[in-house]
């Protein structure tokens, strides 16, 4: 399943051919994230109309818009742990619902008014937002969020990624790249290499 231009495209021929499943979906959408979640709901949003949700609970053969208690605003981020959504908005903050999308609230009230500009989970079920303030997680489901006391040195972070060997990178306005190896605990600068061909 992939997110683009006019919808949500799946293949069920490991990537030969796509199908477009929008049935239900706003017209023209571009859809900008996509989650799956344990029920096996699959959630979408937006980059158009001021970041609509929308669930698919048949594999993305119909979709139902999902939005009651969410603000209009662009969307930053979309993760799923065990049941529970999150979905983080530039200038609105982040939202969750405890109830496969019916409903949403604000959770990151604990966090300064910064921009939100991604989110990613780990492995052991943290939830994190980059922020242009700095990298704040949430280690019981968002009810509480904390600012690790680390090393990194440029606040304004505006990307993040966990990696399947568990290292945790974030992407820094004009600060280069950090790396954590224990989930976002300490941090360190990565070096990029300067090759004939560009930075690898």
């Amino acid at each position: 399943m992939a997110a683009g231009g006019g919808g949500v495209f799946v293949s069920t021929d490991d990537g030969v051919s796509w199908q477009l499943k929008n049935s239900g979906m706003q017209p023209y959408e571009f859809i900008k994230y996509l989650t799956l979640s344990d029920d096996s709901s699959i959630f979408a949003t937006t980059e158009m109309y001021g970041g609509l949700m929308y669930k698919s609970m048949d594999e993305g053969e119909t979709w139902i818009e999902c939005n009651s208690g969410l603000p209009n605003d662009e969307v930053s981020g979309l993760e799923s742990i065990n049941n529970i959504l999150f979905v983080s908005y530039k200038n609105a903050g982040i939202y969750r619902s405890t109830n496969s999308g019916t409903n949403w609230e604000l959770t990151s009230l604990q966090i300064p008014n910064f921009e939100f500009n991604a989110l990613s989970k780990t492995t052991d079920g943290k939830i994190l937002s980059a922020t242009s303030g700095g990298v704040f997680y949430s280690q019981n489901l968002g009810a509480d969020w904390i600012k690790p006391n680390n090393s990194i040195t440029h606040f304004e972070i505006t990307s993040i990624n966990f990696t399947n060997n568990s290292n945790l990178f974030v992407g820094t306005n004009n600060g280069g790249i950090f790396r954590s190896t224990n989930q976002g605990q300490n941090w360190e600068q990565y070096e990029l290499i300067n090759t004939d061909n560009g930075y690898d």
